[in-house]
């Protein structure tokens, strides 16, 4: 259940930018073209903010998909319908209208970090902390930021289709651009490699981290800051005593924070009162408890159910979700760790609960990074395999674009096609 309403409000977040980024970048290239004497994106209606006529339900499902995955967030819209005949410079025309689209992602990018800015400059701490909601406006500022920055870097890749190989074509020679122009067609098929191969991110993490850092250094050191990043604790409950451990984003290292003996408090429920008051000292956003499920898929067994029953009772204490983690065999690898660190026996029991607690948040965490599982990946690659393919049975731009009889329709190109040699 706590993965579910995650999942809705990592869409609840990222959705606003997105769709923000992704329609006004197709506004900004009719806008543009409209400008420079081209009426047909007006005609067609699609110099609206209305999201209807831009969405494309293949780029939607795609958004959705990479959304729910924790992979980069990706997705497109409908692309907007351009005439190059109405351009007086048909070359150079073509690449500002190209540019209009990342250039608009770029100072969509700066807005939200104004608002950032303007939020945490000018309105009191206390009510960003009071005000779970409040939280979330800024998180989804600060998504608008990551979010534009890269759909204006991914955009300028001098790949066909995208607009980066718009402004190549205006800077080649006419005979090099019109061999350039050729890849469109395998365009598509080409970015989906890079993207799955991870080489497109060694050229867009690197322009992603310096550009967001622009944006958002009068941040870095904001006491606020530290609400962008959320918080894990774990537990490896037992009975007679409880390891606790902790990590402060995703990225970060899971440190150990101490054992709790249940021997030292008069009942169970001082002993969970005790590790409710730890969490909530830790300001934790999420609670990790490990879970011994059988490894043969059986039936959950006494310390599993006596576990559930605890996790239910914590949860009455505290306001944030607790999941659960497999802990099978975490035991016997936290004594295997903490042997070949050199720790001797007796300073190893002292701290084995800890150690586990470790374990089991850092498996978590992995779970949590993975880019996507089975289905989402299968899912992904047909959404983008069929697209490409659509892509490639629909070069007739392109050769009206570059053909030498400059002026001719596609109509008549069509009718070139069917008259008989």
């Amino acid at each position: 259940m706590a993965s579910e309403i995650e999942a809705f409000q990592k869409i609840a977040i990222y959705s606003v930018p997105a769709l923000l980024g992704i329609i006004l970048h197709e506004v900004a290239h009719g806008f543009c073209a409209y400008r420079l004497g081209d009426p047909t994106a007006r005609d067609a209606g699609r110099l609206t903010v209305n999201p209807l006529p831009h969405i494309d339900p293949m780029g939607l499902l795609v958004f959705v998909v990479t959304t729910l995955s924790g992979a980069l967030v990706f997705g497109w819209a409908k692309p907007v319908p351009i005439d190059t005949r109405y351009f007086r410079n048909p070359r150079r025309d073509f690449m500002l209208v190209a540019l209009a689209g990342p250039c608009t992602n770029f100072l969509l990018a700066a807005f939200f970090a104004f608002l950032l800015w303007a939020g945490l400059f000018f309105v009191p701490e206390s009510f960003w902390l009071s005000n779970s909601w409040a939280i979330s406006l800024l998180l989804l500022c600060k998504a608008g930021v990551f979010i534009n920055l890269g759909l204006a870097w991914l955009n300028l890749v001098p790949l066909p289709p995208l607009d980066g190989s718009r402004v190549v074509l205006y800077l080649l020679p006419p005979k090099l651009a019109a061999g350039y122009a050729k890849l469109e067609r395998y365009g598509l098929v080409i970015l989906i490699l890079l993207l799955v191969t991870g080489a497109l991110h060694i050229v867009l993490v690197p322009l992603m981290d310096v550009s967001s850092r622009i944006l958002l250094a009068p941040l870095h050191n904001w006491p606020l800051h530290q609400c962008f990043v959320m918080r894990y604790v774990a537990l490896d409950y037992g009975l007679a005593r409880t390891g606790v451990a902790f990590a402060e984003g995703e990225e970060a290292p899971v440190l150990p924070v101490e054992t709790v003996h249940a021997a030292r408090f008069p009942n169970r429920h001082a002993f969970l009162d005790a590790l409710a008051e730890r969490i909530v000292a830790l300001r934790a956003d999420c609670c990790v408890i490990g879970l011994p499920i059988p490894l043969d898929g059986g039936e959950e067994s006494l310390s599993c159910r006596q576990i559930r029953n605890a996790a239910r009772r914590l949860a009455r204490r505290i306001a944030i979700p607790i999941v659960f983690e497999n802990e099978a065999l975490t035991s016997e690898e936290a004594w295997e760790t903490l042997r070949e660190a050199g720790i001797p026996q007796k300073k190893r029991r002292a701290v084995l609960d800890q150690e586990s607690a470790c374990l089991i948040l850092s498996s978590y965490l992995a779970g949590r990074g993975r880019v996507w599982d089975a289905s989402f990946s299968s899912l992904l690659f047909f959404v983008l395999f069929s697209q490409a393919m659509r892509a490639i049975a629909s070069t007739l731009f392109w050769q009206v674009l570059l053909k030498k009889r400059a002026g001719k329709s596609f109509l008549t190109l069509f009718q070139d096609r069917a008259s008989p040699a």
